[in-house]
């Protein structure tokens, strides 16, 4: 806390550069591989000891000594502390206005933490291989426009251009709050553009909102930044990290 603290009122501080950072942890398996807890603050130990099954509490430790990582290396405070919100998302301690936002996602084999200098931020992560009912969750969830672009899709690429709308959408949701509790319609994407449109009742203006996706050959990235700073020029510094790095 006394990071923080001194990152709060100190001149000196580093500033925050305009843009978007992300650190990518490759599991490949080792999930079931014992993280230690000891470097979690008592709650964290607390909501890891929960978890029944090794793998879903690996993952947790793993995310969360990464995105202490992550936010170590970009704002240059040790043990920024971490509070998370009703709905289960992660947010610095003291953040407001001009502060830090940050964002954390796992599917099997990868973990995604992003990072935002002063804004909000959501990220999303899904392996391609994950067993979806496109067209069926398509026609149900999306905009018109997109569920005929996904049935017209041919067959062998069609749940990869599904789950690049579902990455993109559930990034934006995440950085607005809500998660899935908004409709999937309500954020409209369009993959050829970094920008994002949203129903009137979201009450979101566009021109704030910068999309990024990436294709990782077995999973697909995205992350919704909506910036305090027009976001026209902004970019997304990837990183990806090892276990070794994150002196496990």
């Amino acid at each position: 806390m006394a990071g923080f603290a001194a990152w709060n009122h100190s001149r000196d501080r580093r500033p925050m550069i305009l843009g978007t950072s992300v650190y990518l942890l490759a599991l490949d398996g080792a999930a079931g591989t014992p993280w230690p807890t000891t470097r979690l603050n008592r709650d964290d130990q607390a909501r890891a000891g929960r978890f029944r099954r090794a793998g879903d509490q690996a993952r947790f430790v793993a995310g969360r000594l990464l995105l202490e990582r992550l936010v170590r290396d970009e704002t240059g405070v040790e043990d920024w502390p971490l509070e998370i919100g009703p709905r289960g998302r992660p947010a610095l301690v003291g953040r407001g206005a001009g502060r830090p936002d940050v964002n954390i996602s796992h599917c099997p084999g990868l973990i995604a933490a992003a990072f935002h200098g002063s804004g909000r931020v959501g990220v999303d992560v899904e392996a391609v291989d994950r067993s979806v009912d496109a067209l069926g969750l398509a026609d149900r969830y999306f905009s018109p426009e997109e569920a005929a672009e996904v049935n017209a899709a041919p067959s062998p690429v069609r749940r990869r251009l599904f789950l690049r709308y579902w990455t993109a959408k559930e990034a934006a949701m995440k950085a607005i709050g809500g998660g899935l509790s908004i409709p999937l319609d309500q954020v409209r994407v369009d993959l050829s553009s970094p920008g994002l449109a949203f129903a009137p009742e979201l009450g979101e203006d566009p021109a704030a909102w910068r999309l990024h996706t990436r294709d990782l050959g077995e999973h697909l990235l995205a992350v919704a930044v909506r910036a305090d700073a027009p976001p026209g020029s902004a970019s997304l510094r990837e990183r990806w990290i090892s276990r070794d790095d994150l002196a496990i």
